[in-house]
């Protein structure tokens, strides 16, 4: 299948196998894909190319195409950025969760609001991509949770301790807290 040109996906969909998995075997077995100097990593756009393209007013999309960029390069950039930003966000926020010190996997954490009536964008959502400031400003009005405790704190089951609201933007706050 290699010998007509065929990709990995589509060697995938014939044989009934994630790409993926083709692409170990043909790795494996010492072979190459079809493409495979077409569709490898390229590295960044160098400045020199990007200023003309970005003073131009062209969108991410036009300068991608401009540069020879795949979409998947620009969505393995924007999940790189997006895990990045979680990572400066749950650093700031302490890095664990609040109730039970739960820190190993950052995808388990959850930025919980604190005064639903007081959210202006989803946290937690895939494909959150606005400005670290933006975010920055709504992580102030959460508490970090895994997301055992999160389901808990949302069923009424577990409350977040008074030591976590004891931060400037929460101060006062009307929510539930464990008093001890």
């Amino acid at each position: 299948m290699l010998g007509e040109a065929l990709s990995l996906a589509e060697i995938g969909r014939r044989v009934g196998r994630h790409e993926a998995t083709v692409g170990y075997w043909v790795k494996k077995h010492g072979l190459e894909a079809t493409n495979r100097g077409k569709q490898a990593a390229r590295g960044g756009i160098a400045r020199e190319a990007l200023e003309p393209l970005v003073e131009a007013g062209m969108s991410i999309a036009e300068i991608a195409e401009a540069a020879g960029c795949s979409n998947r390069c620009r969505s393995e950039a924007v999940a790189r950025r997006r895990r990045k930003v979680k990572a400066i966000l749950v650093h700031e926020a302490g890095g664990s969760c609040c109730i039970c010190g739960y820190d190993r996997n950052m995808r388990a954490l959850h930025f919980h609001h604190l005064e639903p009536s007081l959210k202006r964008h989803e946290m937690n959502a895939k494909g959150v991509a606005m400005a670290l400031e933006k975010l920055r400003a709504e992580a102030q009005k959460c508490v970090l949770l895994c997301s055992n405790c999160h389901a808990e704190v949302e069923d009424g089951m577990a409350f977040v301790p008074a030591d976590a609201l004891d931060r400037p933007a929460m101060r006062g706050s009307a929510v539930r807290h464990d008093p001890g």
